[in-house]
């Protein structure tokens, strides 16, 4: 008998730090999904490789640039999209703006349509990056129909993590492995109901 295909995740990390809050969130979380039977999860490390928006450039680096390639491809493969984001004043960092805007364009092909869409958001305030998520929700209209977004939050991020970067907080662990599972019931949902073609952004 076939083995049913996973559902593939892709993570994208808004912050470039490398022991970002919110990197060490992605990890956590790609750890539990690693012990489902049903979902796969992939992180994309390099949005900071990837050029400013210019509309005079983009055909030339969607055609030409290795990373602007690898990250439409990678957005295009996956059934659903986890985004963990900081919050910087008051918004989301510049980088993964210009991520989401990458993967927008160019208007014949939004790689980011027909995805289920997640999002998580680690803070050292008492918030947990919820300004910095209301900000991230409102690029989603760009990516074609809402199925809901699943959200996780996680305030004090710096006594949230353990020596080796995992959850020190049992709670704070089992509600992002309810998190998860929320999402990859989403993305099946939103996968068997959704259609394959990628769509025009106008």
């Amino acid at each position: 008998m076939a083995t049913a295909q996973k559902l593939r995740i892709l993570g994208i990390i808004g912050s470039l730090r490398a022991k970002s809050y919110n990197r060490q969130l992605m990890i956590n979380a790609q750890q539990i999904i690693s012990h489902m039977d049903n979902a796969e999860i992939e992180i994309f490390e390099d949005i900071g490789q990837l050029p400013f928006v210019n509309e005079d450039k983009e055909l030339d680096y969607c055609q030409n640039d290795d990373n602007v390639k690898r990250f439409k491809q990678s957005i295009e493969q996956s059934d659903a999209v986890l985004f963990a984001t900081p919050e910087y004043n008051f918004s989301i960092p510049g980088v993964l703006k210009n991520a989401i805007d990458i993967g927008t364009r160019p208007g014949p092909k939004n790689s980011f349509i027909n995805k289920a869409i997640g999002v998580m958001s680690a803070s050292p305030g008492n918030l947990g990056g919820i300004r910095a998520q209301g900000v991230l929700r409102q690029t989603f209209f760009a990516f074609g129909p809402s199925t809901g977004y699943p959200e996780y939050i996680l305030p004090r991020a710096g006594q949230a993590f353990d020596e080796q970067g995992k959850l020190k907080d049992a709670q704070a662990e089992k509600l992002l492995k309810s998190y998860l599972q929320q999402l990859v019931n989403l993305a099946l949902k939103h996968k068997n109901s959704s259609p394959t073609t990628i769509k025009s952004n106008k």
